[in-house]
């Protein structure tokens, strides 16, 4: 977006500054030729155009032009300020119902499974296919309440974690390191003994990273009303940490599945579309 505004910019400051040159130059008039004389009042003499090569008439011309050219311009970025402030709002909005929506997740999932809401973590991220195949995931909210663990700085696209596997396959997907992931932190090498449905197409290094960062996580697809587009993802998870301790799946039970994640992508897909 960077880029854009600031060839708008740069636009704007050129045709500003053509109009203002050209209004002066048409204000100078033209001048007789050196050494002509002419034969009678009646004639006013040979002229030479003032500036350029340009006579003064052309010059009137061309500022009448770029005056045009520049009030353009202006209304063009008055009506274009109108439509940024339009989307700036549709925005907030969107971004405040996101918000409240994985907030209202969090809470209710804390108390359903007797979880500090500190110790959950939830996630929105927009589906974007790409134009030579395949798709990406673009966060749109994250959402801790003390921002533990930081972003891990995987690129979302294609079939990774269970969120790249719940647009595949359109459905909730669960991602259980419960029994790995306190061992790693303790030192334990257990990566081998992780089994390959659930290493989620990740590398011995990024799961590594994710088994050591979070317990569990499960990803919900976010559809459109006809169900026929993922719009989305949300995503919940608790991670690890030394003072908490998890001995058992919370996330893969049936009912936050099928009622609570599914219910809360219906309400994101509504604000989604926005």
């Amino acid at each position: 977006m960077a880029r854009p505004k600031w060839i708008w910019e740069t636009v704007k400051l050129v045709t500003g500054l053509i109009a203002s040159v050209t209004v002066q130059l048409a204000k100078s008039p033209d001048r007789p030729m050196p050494g002509y004389t002419p034969p009678g009042p009646a004639d006013p003499g040979k002229m030479l155009p003032t500036i350029m090569g340009v006579a003064q008439a052309d010059w009137v011309v061309a500022s009448a032009w770029a005056g045009s050219v520049a009030a353009a311009v202006v209304a063009l970025d008055g009506a274009l300020g109108l439509v940024r402030e339009s989307r700036r709002k549709i925005t907030e909005e969107k971004n405040k119902d996101i918000e409240k929506t994985v907030l209202g997740v969090l809470r209710v999932l804390s108390r359903h499974a007797e979880i500090d809401i500190l110790c959950l973590g939830g996630t929105v991220f927009e589906h974007k296919k790409k134009f030579w195949g395949g798709f990406k995931l673009k966060t749109l909210l994250r959402y801790r309440l003390d921002d533990y663990p930081p972003p891990s700085g995987i690129k979302w696209q294609g079939a990774k974690g269970a969120i790249g596997y719940a647009v595949e396959k359109r459905t909730s997907v669960h991602a259980d390191w419960v029994p790995y992931s306190a061992a790693l932190n303790a030192g334990e090498d257990v990566l081998a003994s992780i089994p390959q449905d659930q290493r989620f197409g990740f590398g011995d290094d990024e799961l590594k990273m994710m088994v050591k960062n979070y317990y569990e996580s499960l990803a919900t697809p976010i559809m459109s009303d006809d169900g026929s587009k993922v719009l989305g993802i949300l995503a919940v998870d608790i991670p690890y940490r030394d003072a908490f301790t998890h001995e058992q799946s919370v996330l893969g039970d049936a009912q936050i599945q099928q009622n609570l994640l599914t219910s809360a992508a219906a309400v994101l897909a509504r604000a989604m579309k926005r």
